[in-house]
């Protein structure tokens, strides 16, 4: 009896250790600080517009400005933070990370917690979900801030024209290069580079690991479900890619080349041809990819790929 009334206390603390970490140690203190003072100061400079607009009776076209900003900065964040929590939730369940962090920290606090039955991998675990919590914060703030300067596109994106004039090559509206083209290519850049960075960081993970294992002759060696997880982002980064070639073709007639403004004449008869042909292996790559991570029995070379 004793001893059961002894647990709840003996636990307290470490309860409200976390609490205790967050407040008082140096640098999430100084993180702390610094994202309030940046709110303090954008509030500050928010009112100061917002008072210069209104004296010159336009406070209507400050909010929609706002607006239009934060809608950017939240079409960007919830997207890239769910698709960067997913893809690192995933590797956390396909991986051991706990290797990538070495095992000073760690590999004391997993001492200590195996004194209690159960409880063996809780503050491993903990310490590395918040890891996971916050890098996925910061690549979608990253990603928010970035698209929160390109507003314009999203304005003109909402209030788009037509002009009643097509080009001669696609039969477009002109309107569709001023207001849609724009917010398209900042969409297709956006998608291109946060696939590429993930892919990036989970073959390095995997290969930190040992998941994923290269051999000194070049033979590759993978699960299938890590290499699922790879083939998953790769797709997606090349079908960014794809989407990327085939916007191009738009972006021949408004880019200056040499003499003239425009398409011209290589840029009909090969350029052109040259981005369908792009489009076309690309997607020819990504049913590869399908098909390979697909397949029962996979050998490719690289010089060989073995899929265990």
């Amino acid at each position: 009896m004793t001893e059961g009334l002894t647990i709840p206390r003996i636990g307290g603390p470490r309860l409200r250790r976390p609490l205790r970490r967050l407040f008082f140690q140096p640098g999430r203190l100084a993180v702390f600080a610094g994202t309030l003072l940046v709110i303090l100061f954008t509030v500050v400079n928010w009112t100061v517009e917002l008072l210069w607009f209104r004296s010159l009776g336009y406070e209507g076209v400050f909010w929609r400005l706002r607006l239009a900003k934060l809608a950017m900065f939240t079409a960007a964040f919830v997207p890239v933070f769910s698709y960067v929590l997913l893809n690192l939730y995933t590797l956390r369940r396909l991986t051991d990370l706990q290797s990538l962090f070495g095992s000073g920290s760690h590999a004391g606090a997993s001492q200590n917690w195996r004194s209690q039955p159960g409880k063996e991998a809780a503050q491993p675990k903990t310490d590395l979900t918040l890891f996971i919590l916050l890098l996925s914060a910061a690549t979608a703030v990253i990603f928010g801030i970035a698209y929160y300067g390109q507003w314009d596109r999203f304005l003109r994106l909402v209030w788009a024209q037509q002009f009643g004039m097509s080009d001669p090559i696609y039969q477009r509206d002109i309107g569709f290069y001023v207001f849609i083209l724009p917010f398209l290519n900042l969409i297709q850049s956006g998608v291109a580079l946060l696939a590429l960075g993930t892919l990036l960081l989970l073959g390095a993970a995997y290969h930190g690991s040992g998941a994923l294992q290269i051999s000194s002759k070049g033979h590759i060696e993978v699960d299938r479900s890590i290499l699922a997880h790879l083939v998953a982002n790769a797709v997606l980064l090349l079908a960014a890619c794809a989407w990327g070639f085939y916007l191009s073709r738009y972006d021949l007639l408004i880019r200056s080349s040499g003499v003239v403004f425009g398409a011209g004449y290589a840029d009909i008869h090969i350029v052109l041809p040259g981005l369908w042909v792009s489009v076309g292996a690309t997607l020819a790559l990504i049913a590869a990819l399908i098909w390979i991570a697909l397949s029962e029995h996979c050998v490719l070379s690289y010089p060989v790929l073995a899929v265990t």
